[in-house]
């Protein structure tokens, strides 16, 4: 499964190199390592969404290369631009080319910034959805309004705290297959527990396409029958 990358870069050790993003402070500067390609894009995200509060667009992006320009531009002439390549010698990513600040005005951007996307959204759910497995929907909106500035849709939202909680806490599929293993952990700990597996067909015409799982008398008792849906 594909982790997110938080934006700063400061993990790296400082004993060889010490110019790094520093999410607090929200500086991009000529010269700054990242420790891959990964976290120097978290690092301009971050950047863009949270200080600068401008959006970007991506000009090149190869496996050693990163560039990006500010989103206007043309329209405006605005001249931000960074790219940052990879050093063979450092095994590190590095900005060797930035032209900074923006020029262009604020108004240019949308409500919904067009660089706030859904793994930086993931990546600032991870700690909530850990905390709280059934942290609702109706939170996410405006905790990313009150943590960034920006709005965004239902839609955004919700595929965020989606693949959130997938992150922390696995699949439907992923979870589904665990499922015999904790059965027979639960009848290892409950001598007498009996698991019956039933594929029951006319649930399909209702069902069809979903991974689903429901269950029925889940009562943990030696005279109980553990009975699972699937």
């Amino acid at each position: 499964m594909h982790l997110e990358v938080p934006a700063n870069s400061i993990d790296i050790s400082t004993g060889a190199w010490g110019n790094f993003y520093d999410s607090n402070t929200g500086d991009l500067a000529l010269g700054m390592i990242f420790k891959s390609k990964d976290h120097l894009k978290a690092s301009v995200q971050d950047f863009s969404v949270r200080f600068a509060r401008r959006e970007y667009r991506v000009v090149e992006s190869k496996p050693k290369l990163w560039k990006v320009a500010c989103k206007y531009d043309q329209q405006t002439g605005c001249s931000w631009m960074l790219r940052g390549i990879f050093q063979s010698n450092m095994g590190l990513f590095k900005i060797t080319k930035y032209a900074g600040p923006h020029t262009c005005l604020m108004n240019e951007i949308s409500v919904d910034h067009g660089n706030l996307g859904k793994s930086m959204i993931t990546t600032h759910l991870l700690g909530m959805v850990h905390q709280d497995p059934a942290y609702d929907i109706k939170f996410v909106q405006q905790n990313v309004k009150d943590r960034f500035g920006f709005e965004i849709s239902y839609h955004k939202a919700w595929q965020s705290l989606k693949a959130a909680r997938e992150q922390v806490y696995g699949t439907w599929e992923s979870s589904v297959k665990k499922l015999p293993r904790f059965m027979a952990f639960v009848q290892k700990l409950n001598p007498g527990t009996v698991v019956e597996w039933l594929n029951l067909e006319e649930w399909v015409g209702c069902f069809q396409g979903q991974s689903l799982l429901a269950s029925d008398r889940l009562h943990y008792s030696r005279e109980s029958v553990q009975v699972f849906y699937a």
